[in-house]
Parts: structure tokens; C-alpha cells; sequence
């Protein structure tokens, strides 16, 4: 008796520890590309929110070099100051 109890043991614990493993991994898998694709999403996003920062800055500084050199006095001293 004792030899059968031994045996259904044997076959039934790796069954159910290969099947919890399964799960616990496939659980993990999902939270893995879940939390990927939202950092992902959270750093695209980020990205593009400083590149128009960046751009905005850089058309800024573009629009006060235009209006420096139609003032007069920086034409004047362009052109004076070679």
C-alpha cells in the first residue's frame, strides 16, 4: 500500500508543480509586456514633448536673430565692424 501511495505522489506533485510554474510564468510573461508597452508609450511621448519644446525654442531664437538684423544699428554695425 505504502508503495502505491508513493507512486500516485510521485506522478501527481510534478503534475501540479509543473502546472502552477506554468501559470506563475505565463502571468509574468503578460505583466512583462504590459509594463513594456506603457513605459514605451510613457517615454514616446515624453520624447516628442521635448522635441516641440526644443523646436519652439529654436524657431524662438530664429525669429529674434530675424529682428535683430532689421534693426538698423545692427545692420549698421555689421557692415562698419568687418
Amino acid at each position: 500500500m505504502r508503495k502505491l501511495s508513493v507512486k500516485l505522489l510521485l506522478a501527481i506533485v510534478p503534475a501540479i508543480a509543473l502546472a502552477v510554474a506554468a501559470i506563475v510564468w505565463l502571468q509574468y510573461a503578460v505583466a512583462r509586456r504590459t509594463i513594456r508597452a506603457y513605459v514605451q508609450n510613457d517615454l514616446d511621448q515624453m520624447a516628442r514633448r521635448n522635441a516641440l519644446s526644443i523646436d519652439d525654442r529654436l524657431d524662438q531664437r530664429r525669429r529674434d536673430l530675424l529682428l535683430l538684423c532689421d534693426a538698423p544699428l545692427i545692420v549698421y554695425y555689421l557692415y562698419t565692424h568687418k
